[in-house]
């Protein structure tokens, strides 16, 4: 499993969208598989992972979280946003966002 790092973006993201339960759940699937995800053309590596938002809901009606895995040890969490409020971010959107 790998160790887990959210940047201050997503970590403030992940408090307007899901409960701690919601983001324990995530953390714990993205720490045993983090290549989890579609690769984000001219991201630099960063993936998307469709996810539900809440118990009950499914992934086409859920968040997207976007990810990046820089180092063998760790994956870092970018953003999180609601499917329904932003349809994509490019990558390099996301490559700043990674600053």
């Amino acid at each position: 499993m790998k160790t887990v790092i959210e940047t201050p973006t997503f970590t403030y993201q992940a408090g307007k969208i899901w409960t701690e339960e919601n983001k324990d759940e995530f953390i714990n699937f993205i720490s045993s598989d983090p290549t989890a995800g579609d690769l984000i053309t001219n991201s630099g590596g960063a993936r998307k992972v469709r996810w539900k938002s809440k118990k009950g809901a499914g992934k086409s009606g859920g968040v997207r979280v976007i990810t990046i895995t820089e180092t063998e040890d760790a994956v870092t969490l970018i953003a999180i946003y609601r499917k329904s409020q932003v349809t994509t971010i490019k990558g390099h959107e996301i490559k700043e966002m990674n600053k």
